[in-house]
């Protein structure tokens, strides 16, 4: 057994946190869970049993705030988006916990944006940066066309705001920086049964622009009011 502990890593398994060395821990506990599940084991006794078994090998129960900050971790460490499902199975939480762990910490002002490939951890440039709202209005066929527009100036999309009716101001981050980022999203459009959040308004709609200059900023508002989608009082 001493052999299983010469290297240690951290791993979680069902909502626990723990150290082992190497993986036939992780699957000396897969096997108990595996065996005692084809037994019928009542579920309050199997977490019983797996809670005994992790804490044999130094487990510690993360809670909450505990797991928040760990999320926050493995976002400043990830150079990509993560999901919210790979959250879950990273942490061993149901996908609902990560959903109300992000609202908590964006509620602390913590710079997590929910995009539409996961999420990331948003670290504004210590470099000024300029900033304006559009309002705009086309079809969806357009949104590519809307993007590049938008790129082409050298400036980028953060989000996108309707203002609805019932509900008010309803808004979700796109962070739309190059044109991969443009492709993916209609790509995900084309091929989902969903629709974007601008037919809740009849196709109008505002997005917040955003670029290293305010000559950047004009070109890309310019170039929206020449296809015709700014919308202008």
């Amino acid at each position: 057994m001493q052999g299983v502990f010469e290297k240690s890593f951290k791993k979680f398994y069902k909502g626990w946190y723990f150290v082992v060395s190497v993986h036939e821990t992780l699957q000396l506990t897969r096997q108990v869970v595996d065996r005692a599940a084809k037994r019928c084991i009542i579920e309050p006794l199997l977490s019983v049993l797996i809670d005994i078994f992790i804490r044999s090998f130094g487990g510690v129960r993360v809670d909450g705030d505990q797991r928040r900050k760990l999320i926050i971790e493995m976002l400043e460490n990830s150079d990509a988006p993560i999901s919210g499902s790979e959250f879950a199975k990273r942490l061993g939480v149901s996908r609902q916990v990560v959903v109300q762990d992000m609202a908590l910490l964006r509620a602390s002002n913590k710079n997590i944006l929910a995009t539409n490939k996961g999420y990331i951890y948003f670290n504004p440039s210590p470099k000024k940066k300029y900033q304006c709202c559009v309002k705009v209005c086309h079809d969806t066929e357009a949104i590519r066309d809307e993007f590049y527009t938008v790129l082409g100036a050298g400036a980028k999309m953060l989000d996108v705001t309707v203002e609805h009716s019932i509900y008010g101001s309803i808004s979700v981050d796109l962070l739309i920086e190059n044109y991969q980022d443009a492709d993916e999203f209609v790509r995900r459009i084309e091929i989902g049964d969903t629709r974007p959040l601008k037919e809740l308004t009849g196709d109008l709609h505002f997005h917040t622009l955003e670029a290293d200059s305010e000559a950047a900023l004009d070109r890309a508002v310019e170039g929206l009011r020449i296809k015709g989608y700014l919308k202008e009082e």
